[in-house]
C-alpha cells in the first residue's frame, strides 16, 4: 500500500513532498509578527524579496494566515491574470505584471502584500505607497533544523522515534546551496525516499 510506505520510518508520508496552501501557512516557520501590524497601516506595501527558493511565498502564506478574508491571488509569466478590485491584496510573484499594470494595482490598494523576485521599492514609492522591504533568506543552521523538524513532525505516523537530520548533513546543505531551501528539500525528497529501503 502506498500510503504505508513510510510506515517503518513512523511517517505517514515524505516529509519533504509538495505541500498544499493550508499545509506551508500552517508549517510556515518564519517571523512575521510585526509585519501583522505594519500591513493594517493605510498606504503601505510589504514586499518579501528574493530569488526562486528561498521563501518568499511562505512568507507571503503566513502572513496571509493572519488576513484570511483577503484575497490572494498568484501570477504566473505569460499568463492574463484577472486582478481583484479589492484595495487589500496578498499578490505572489507580482513582477510577472507588466509596469503599467503594477502601477494601477499600486494606485488600487490601500494595503499589499507581495512576492517578488527584485526589489520594486522605487515605483511603489512613486505610486505613493509606504514601502516594508523583507529580503528572504535563511542561512543560519538552528533555523533550517527547525523548519525540516516540523516537517518531519508534521508527517509522523504515531508515538516513537522518527528520523533526524543531523548537523553534519544541515551544514553540507547549506554549504552546497547556500540559502535555497527549495533546492535542500528536492535532496531531502530523495534522502527519504531511499530511506525508507525501496
Amino acid at each position: 500500500m502506498p500510503e504505508l510506505s513510510y510506515a517503518a520510518l513512523n511517517l505517514r508520508f515524505n516529509p519533504f513532498g509538495e505541500l498544499d496552501m493550508d499545509e506551508r501557512q500552517h508549517l510556515a516557520c518564519v517571523n512575521i509578527e510585526g509585519l501583522i501590524v505594519r500591513l493594517q497601516e493605510k498606504k503601505v506595501v510589504i514586499q518579501f524579496i528574493a530569488d526562486h527558493g528561498r521563501g518568499k511565498t511562505t512568507h507571503l502564506l503566513a502572513l496571509h494566515r493572519h488576513f484570511k478574508q483577503l484575497v490572494y491571488i498568484k501570477l504566473f509569466p505569460d499568463e492574463k491574470a484577472v486582478i481583484p478590485k479589492d484595495n487589500v491584496l496578498f499578490v505572489d510573484s507580482i513582477e510577472n505584471l507588466k509596469f503599467w499594470r503594477r502601477m494601477r494595482l499600486y494606485r488600487q490598494c490601500q494595503q499589499l502584500a507581495v512576492t517578488t523576485h527584485r526589489d520594486l521599492s522605487r515605483e511603489m514609492r512613486w505610486a505613493g505607497l509606504n514601502v516594508v522591504s523583507v529580503n528572504v533568506s535563511v542561512t543560519s543552521i538552528e533555523q533550517l533544523e527547525r523548519i525540516f523538524s516540523q516537517r518531519i513532525e508534521y508527517a509522523r505516523r504515531g508515538d516513537g522515534v522518527v528520523p533526524t537530520l543531523d548537523s553534519a548533513l544541515l551544514k553540507r546543505l547549506k554549504n552546497t546551496y547556500g540559502d535555497n531551501i527549495r533546492a535542500m528539500e528536492s535532496e531531502l525528497y530523495d534522502y527519504f525516499y531511499q530511506l525508507k529501503g525501496v
